[in-house]
C-alpha cells in the first residue's frame, strides 16, 4: 500500500538515507498503521517534517499548559514555532523558482517563512516566488503582516539584536505579543492535518508531492535511540494527522 496517490516522485536529495527512514519504519515490531501502509521513501520523508513540525507545536502548547496561559511564555514559545512553520514553508515552495529569483542571494529563509506563514492563513494556496520582496508582503494574518512575521524570526532566531529591512529599523515591539504564539498553535492543529491530506490527495497536477520531494532536507538520527537512529518519525504520527487520536497530547 502507498498513502501517496503520486508515486513518480523520489528524494532529489539524501535518497538512500530516506530509503533507510523508510526500511526502518517497515521493519518496526509494533502494531502501528504507519509501518503497514507506507512504501515509499518520500512518504517517510513527509512523515519526517510532520513529526518535526507537530513536535515543536506540542512544545509551544506545552509551555501555555504550564504556565496557565501564553503571557509568560509568549517568547519562548514564538521562538519554537518560527522552524516549525519555516520547515512546512521550505516543503512548499518551487525550489527551481527560488533558484532563478535569488540566483544565490542571502535572506532565501524569509522565503520558506512567508510560504509557511501563507499556509497558515490559507493551506490551498499554493505559493509562487516572482521577486525578492517576501518582506515587504503586507498580507494581513490575523492582526500581523506577513512581512513583518519574517522580519520577527529573524529577531528572534539571530540574537535578539537589532533588525532592519532597506535600511529602516523593524519595531519588533509593535509586531510580538501572546496572541501570537495562540494564534499559531490553533491553526497548526488545523494546517498540518490538512497538508497530510493534500499531498495524499495530489494526482501530481498541483506538484506539493513534487515540491516536497525537491526540498533539500535530511533526516535528523538519534544515535542510541534505537526507535530513530536513521531519522525521526513517531510511530503515531498518521493517527494524529488523522485524527484518531488528540494532535497535540
Amino acid at each position: 500500500m502507498s498513502y501517496f496517490k503520486a508515486t513518480g516522485s523520489v528524494c532529489a536529495h539524501y535518497p538512500q538515507e530516506w530509503s533507510r527512514v523508510l526500511n526502518q519504519i517497515q521493519g518496526w515490531n509494533r502494531s502501528c498503521s504507519v509501518s503497514k501502509d507506507i512504501s515509499q521513501s518520500l512518504e517517510a520523508k513527509a512523515l519526517y517534517v510532520f513529526t518535526i513540525a507537530r513536535r515543536l507545536t506540542r512544545a509551544a502548547n506545552w509551555l501555555n499548559e504550564q504556565a496557565n496561559g501564553w503571557k509568560p511564555v509568549f517568547l519562548e514559545a514564538t521562538v519554537l514555532l518560527f522552524p516549525m512553520i519555516e520547515l512546512i514553508g521550505y516543503s512548499r515552495v518551487d525550489g527551481n523558482e527560488v533558484r532563478n529569483v535569488f540566483q544565490g542571494k542571502s535572506d532565501v529563509s524569509a522565503v520558506n517563512l512567508w510560504a509557511g506563514l501563507h499556509w497558515l492563513l490559507d493551506p490551498s494556496w499554493l505559493p509562487t516566488v516572482q521577486k525578492q520582496d517576501q518582506r515587504a508582503d503586507p498580507t494581513k494574518l490575523y492582526k500581523w503582516k506577513i512581512g513583518q512575521l519574517v522580519s520577527l524570526r529573524h529577531y528572534l532566531l539571530h540574537g535578539y539584536k537589532q533588525v532592519s529591512y532597506k535600511g529602516s529599523a523593524v519595531p519588533i515591539d509593535d509586531i510580538i505579543n501572546y496572541e501570537l504564539p495562540e494564534y499559531v498553535v490553533t491553526r497548526a492543529k488545523k494546517t498540518l492535518p490538512d497538508y497530510w491530506r493534500q499531498l495524499k490527495q495530489d494526482d501530481g497536477s498541483r506538484n506539493w508531492v513534487k515540491r516536497l520531494a525537491q526540498a533539500d532536507i535530511r533526516p535528523l538520527k538519534l544515535q542510541g535511540s534505537n526507535l530513530y537512529e536513521e531519522g525521526l518519525v513517531d510511530p503515531d504520527i498518521v493517527d494524529r494527522l488523522e485524527g484518531n487520536v488528540s494532535f497535540l497530547d
